[in-house]
């Protein structure tokens, strides 16, 4: 599952021009690096230590851009400490952001003036934490960031950025063995440097033009089934549920769309092999952010075809009903579109949300986190909002 993500988002990164040929991959991509200070928040309060990054991104359309991130951070482990080391641990942490560029969403804002940017951030990935001197097991989790960076520009045109960023590491209960609230708020100075920069970021003749268009919403319902690494699947060991959701989203170009989704899901935990009877059944809700790539458009819009295909990976955040764990979650998965009409859709959802084991009741065979997790087939409806700018759906004049 973790290799899966890093894969999917390193893939769409390097294809991102080839998918947009109006644009060469050079133009609009980015290295980061940067370092500073870290406040540690964990159930002994705050800590102090250090972090340091470095990253690649492209902006993949006009106001938002995609980077993949290192992040280092050199603090007291929470864990070690208890059992008697305080020395400083490394902390590392591979995540996929997203940039927004509020002037470029809004268009002719331009408060900041010439010279700097304000770019908001969100973020999700793994986190690790290796073994301690006294034989301390490692420690594999997800996290969230939320995030905003300042960048300044001796020019529009200039290729180097100073960039002060502020990020705030959101940690599940129970990582480094501390219960409650756990968290990395990092701050750093840094330089972005683009290969080639295009001041104004141009877009390209597939991408949405105003920020009224291109919106949808939809709903759908269907089957999941409680995996710990796929164990029990027959279905007289009755590990099934019910997966429902709603979403909204938009369709930013021909081959990205983006989209927020509420879920409320049952499930079980692992399978008690004593009493042969599948484990305790919960429910739970998930709200996530996916960034989807249409590959059915990935060569240029092809006329006359209904039907699309978006894999896509996110993550979010998720609580069970009646614990109130709060913990980090992974999505990955297919969509698949067909069009119906200039305002409807159907569609499916092949989707697998990897949760840890706090929230699903168990470690998977292996013993790995990742092996837990919900697989899930959600069928729905979409309604298309506004205008369809971006051609990802069919031209309003096409006739069958």
């Amino acid at each position: 599952m973790k290799k899966a993500l890093l894969i999917t988002l390193a893939l769409a990164l390097a294809h991102c021009a080839g998918a947009q040929k109006e644009n060469s991959f050079k133009e609009n991509t980015f290295l980061s690096f940067n370092g500073g200070f870290t406040l540690y928040k964990n159930e002994s309060g705050m800590t102090t230590g250090f972090n340091a990054s470095a990253g690649i991104g492209h902006w993949i359309v006009r106001p938002l851009a995609l980077r993949l991130s290192y992040n280092g951070v050199l603090a007291p482990s929470y864990a070690f400490s208890n059992a008697g080391n305080d020395g400083l641990t490394l902390f590392h942490s591979v995540s996929g952001e997203i940039m927004w560029d509020p002037l470029a969403t809004f268009e002719r804002m331009n408060l900041l003036g010439e010279h700097f940017n304000i770019y908001p951030m969100v973020g999700f990935g793994f986190l690790f934490r290796g073994k301690g001197s006294n034989g301390e097991d490692p420690d594999r989790d997800l996290h969230v960031m939320l995030g905003l960076q300042v960048a300044w520009h001796q020019s529009r045109y200039h290729n180097l950025d100073v960039v002060f960023e502020l990020k705030n590491f959101f940690l599940p209960t129970g990582f480094d063995q501390s219960a409650g609230y756990n968290g990395f708020l990092n701050t750093n100075l840094g330089i972005s440097y683009y290969l080639d920069r295009s001041a104004n970021r141009h877009r390209t003749p597939f991408e949405s033009r105003r920020v009224s268009e291109d919106w949808f919403v939809g709903l759908g319902a269907g089957a999941n089934f409680s995996s710990f690494e796929f164990e029990y699947m027959d279905p007289k060991y009755n590990m099934w549920g019910i997966a429902s959701g709603i979403m909204l989203g938009r369709n930013l170009s021909k081959v990205w769309t983006m989209r927020l989704g509420l879920d409320g899901i049952s499930a079980h935990e692992r399978f008690d092999t004593t009493q042969k009877a599948p484990g305790k059944r919960y429910v739970f809700s998930n709200i996530h952010f996916d960034v989807m790539y249409n590959v059915t458009h990935a060569l240029g819009f092809r006329h006359g075809s209904r039907f699309s295909l978006l894999p896509y990976v996110g993550g979010g955040l998720i609580w069970r009903h009646d614990n109130v764990i709060f913990d980090v979650a992974a999505n990955l998965g297919l969509v698949g579109r067909y069009y119906l009409s200039r305002r409807s859709d159907l569609f499916f959802d092949l989707r697998y949300l990897a949760i840890s084991p706090s929230t699903g009741g168990g470690m998977g065979a292996s013993g790995y986190y990742y092996g837990v997790g919900i697989p899930s087939f959600t069928v729905g409806y979409i309604y298309n909002l506004g205008t369809s700018t971006t051609r990802y759906r069919m031209p309003l004049d096409w006739n069958p």
